[in-house]
């Protein structure tokens, strides 16, 4: 897999060269964007059938990804977070370090939802909500 991982300051980066996808569980139902852009901004907490949600954002997700899921930028999208962390009663998307991470959390729990690349997601038999790049 063409997963590349550099430590710089401390931080993760992490580059996909293959095409990245919004994957799922199975059973999730269909989502649109606007669907996903509230389940990363905190504003929608369950799914159709009223299974709870669970977003995952791997360290290194590409800035493609928020402008496409959430409208903004990744440096909007991690300012929105901390004001609503600040204010209370909200949490963020997990984070996790790695693409293993992310499938193992969608396989384990129907709610899931994570960036992987769309080869993972067909290997795994992961659902395709959306197409990052």
């Amino acid at each position: 897999m063409l997963l590349t991982t550099i430590a710089l300051f401390g931080k993760h980066y992490i580059s996909y060269a293959q095409e990245l996808v919004v994957a799922a569980h199975p059973s999730t139902p269909d989502l649109s964007i606007e669907d996903l852009k509230k389940i990363y901004l905190g504003d929608k907490k369950n799914l159709p059938d009223g299974t709870k949600v669970i977003p995952i954002l791997i360290k290194g997700a590409p800035e493609e990804f928020f402008q496409k899921v959430t409208g903004m930028t990744k440096k909007q999208f991690f300012q929105y977070w901390m004001i609503r962390i600040v204010g209370g009663g909200s949490t963020p998307p997990k984070d996790v370090e790695s693409e293993e991470q992310v499938v193992n959390l969608i396989k384990d729990n129907k709610g899931a939802i994570g960036i992987v690349s769309a080869e993972r997601a067909k290997k795994e038999g992961l659902k395709i909500i959306t197409i990052i790049k």
